[in-house]
């Protein structure tokens, strides 16, 4: 009997004496097991209702006990796609990965575990195996699933390798990430991903400084890294640190791809210019361009163009001006040379920069002025003949073209071509620096025109500004 008040689970010592002789001792027989595996759930749900946060050396050796017996009958069992999937969660960080993944990515995994990857039904399985034996946490975020092995088990699976299979493992984790995460982190539809694996980029990557291998595929993570915090969460610090570290693990690994290299180098520069401004960028920039020296296509076009922007950032307008021709003359010879809708896009992106860096460094009235404005008009037209209606770049096309119309005097038809700049940029139903942009040009030529509505106008543009700081 227990002392009045008191359960079978009162007392500590008690409670880990079971699970010692449950897990450290006990030999069950086949037609024990059952019994045993039940008590042992029991004794653990009634241990974290009556200790919820107990963590101790105890723990740590049932935790151990518990994965050595798992990981042993797995072995018995021949199931060796699930103590593969085990090692890839043991190597990754100790946080929760996206079970997608595990379905989307499987090329680079070993055999076993590629066959689970390219079958859900035999995914799900295993998955329910494991989290039914205690060895793994499967959780929700909305509509994501993520697995987890439970945290004293985590650095488990590697300890049952060797130091070359430890490293073998990492090489293939690193191929899986890079398979796994969308290449493109401009697009915010790949953040979430990224949100959730950067703990795994972070943990594969200084494993791969460590042992001397995978840093080709280290570098290409912290480069699309870099780009997602530079254009996710504005964390430019966090940027500006994974992008030198992309150019060291690169230059580590021998420069293998002079393409990707220039890439990095130019998503360096990027950073520098958030960070320290866009004087500090031109060195790294001028080193991609040194690198892709010769190159004549859309991407080199690209990289003109954003040097030509960093001179002009940086007080250098003539420079700036020449550069951009360049780009542009690069840009046109490689849509010739391809008719690429992307390529065409590159021409309409030098074109609308070269566009705002005109007007920007020329004077608002005079003769000048209006040679500058035609120019500009030449050259979105231009801009505005290489895509379809609605296609890349056309609303930038749209602000450009009705500031040289004002400077032309041409009022009526600026207002015109804002308001339907402003009515399709509230179709985004999100606010903007566009139609910040958009709502403040229509103002200054309403004001022009004398017509009253010139305010209501300013305040909407007061009213996304503030939206926009939020």
């Amino acid at each position: 009997m227990h002392p009045a008040g008191a359960g079978p689970l009162a007392g500590r010592d008690l409670v880990q004496k079971i699970e010692g002789r449950m897990w450290l001792s006990a030999r069950p027989t086949a037609r024990a097991e059952a019994g045993i595996r039940t008590l042992h759930h029991e004794v653990q749900a009634a241990l974290r209702d009556r200790f919820p946060t107990r963590e101790d050396e105890a723990d740590a050796e049932l935790a151990r006990a518990h994965f050595v017996h798992e990981w042993r009958r797995l072995a018995h069992l021949g199931q060796e796609s699930e103590r593969h999937l085990l090692i890839l969660l043991g190597v990754l960080a100790p946080a929760p990965l996206r079970v997608t993944f595990l379905a989307e990515a499987w090329g680079p995994l070993p055999g076993p575990l590629r066959d689970l990857g390219t079958d859900t039904y035999l995914m799900a399985l295993a998955l329910r195996r494991l989290l039914d034996r205690g060895v793994l946490l499967v959780t929700s975020r909305g509509d994501t699933r993520l697995v987890a092995l439970p945290p004293l088990m985590q650095p488990l699976p590697s300890r049952c390798l060797d130091a070359p299979e430890r490293r073998r493992w990492n090489g293939l984790a690193l191929r899986f990430l890079g398979v796994a995460l969308r290449g493109d982190t401009h697009d915010p539809d790949s953040w979430p991903e990224w949100r959730d694996a950067r703990p795994h980029v972070l943990h594969l990557v200084s494993l791969a400084e460590e042992y001397g291998e995978g840093l080709q595929e280290a570098a290409d993570l912290m480069d699309r890294l870099s780009v997602f915090h530079r254009m996710r969460d504005d964390d430019h610090d966090a940027a500006l640190a994974a992008a030198d570290r992309a150019v060291r693990l690169f230059e580590r690994a021998g420069v293998p791809a002079p393409v990707a290299y220039a890439t990095y180098l130019v998503n360096q520069a990027m950073a520098v210019r958030a960070v320290d401004g866009p004087a500090a960028a031109l060195e790294p920039m001028e080193r991609a361009l040194a690198v892709e020296e010769g190159r004549v296509d859309g991407d080199h076009a690209q990289t003109l163009n954003l040097y030509a922007s960093l001179l002009a950032g940086a007080g250098h307008v003539r420079k700036a001006a020449a550069a951009f021709d360049d780009a542009l003359a690069t840009a046109r010879r490689a849509h010739r040379d391809t008719g690429s809708d992307e390529d065409a896009g590159a021409v309409v992106m030098v074109l609308n920069d070269y566009s705002v860096h005109l007007l920007h460094h020329s004077p608002e009235q005079g003769t000048t002025a209006q040679d500058v404005a035609r120019d500009v008009l030449a050259l979105l037209d231009e801009a505005e003949s290489l895509g379809p209606p609605g296609g890349y770049g056309t609303e930038q096309i749209m602000l450009n073209r009705a500031e040289a119309l004002r400077r032309l005097g041409r009022h009526e038809e600026a207002r015109a071509e804002l308001e339907r700049l402003v009515a399709a940029c509230e179709e985004w139903d999100e606010p903007t620096l566009l139609l910040f942009a958009a709502l403040v040009g229509l103002a200054e030529v309403l004001d022009d025109l004398g017509d009253p509505r010139h305010a209501q106008v300013l305040r909407r543009a007061h009213e996304v500004d503030d939206l926009l700081d939020t």
